[in-house]
């Protein structure tokens, strides 16, 4: 089992029944968020959040294989990438990005080279009950955390913000 631990910067390698095993990044992480493992090849995906980044390690060395992004908002670049998910489709392993505070999903493959984006539009905050019907609200600006894939692995994309589940088909 591995558990992102933003508290002490590493990724805890935990035994079936919790007991501790290793850690990886010890060093080269800043507030890691995202965890995706990647079985076809023993890579463990990790967004680095507050570097800007994603990291990919070989869960059988604990190595760091690759790493990719920084800090920006051009395509590859990310600002607080939060959540991170992976699809192993028939050409390659393809992984979904949470790039929070950009406001979009971006996909790259399993080397890190930028594939495609989704910009997440922005929505309409509902009055809460107890505002008057006609108050005024202006647009807010999402920032994804959450990703997943469906059960077939292949074909959708899942996003989760303020308790709202969205879809996107890839």
């Amino acid at each position: 089992m591995y558990v992102a631990d933003r508290e002490y910067n590493v990724v805890l390698v935990l035994g079936p029944d919790g007991s501790f095993h290793s850690q990886l990044g010890h060093g080269k992480l800043l507030k890691p968020t995202g965890l995706a493992f990647d079985g076809a090849s023993d890579r463990l995906y990790v967004t680095d959040k507050d570097n800007h980044r994603v990291l990919a390690f070989d869960t059988l060395t604990g190595q760091l294989l690759v790493g990719f992004g920084f800090k920006g908002s051009g395509d590859g670049q990310f600002l607080y990438p939060w959540g991170i998910a992976i699809s192993n489709h028939a050409a390659g392993a393809v992984i979904a990005v949470a790039d929070s505070r950009n406001a979009r999903i971006q996909f790259f493959t399993k080397d890190g080279v930028y594939l495609d984006c989704f910009n997440l539009p922005s929505v309409m905050d509902n009055p809460t009950p107890d505002e008057p019907k006609d108050t005024k609200k202006k647009p807010t600006k999402p920032f994804p955390r959450g990703l997943s894939f469906d059960h077939t692995g292949t074909s959708k994309c899942f996003w989760r913000w303020k308790g709202n589940q969205k879809c996107l088909n890839v």
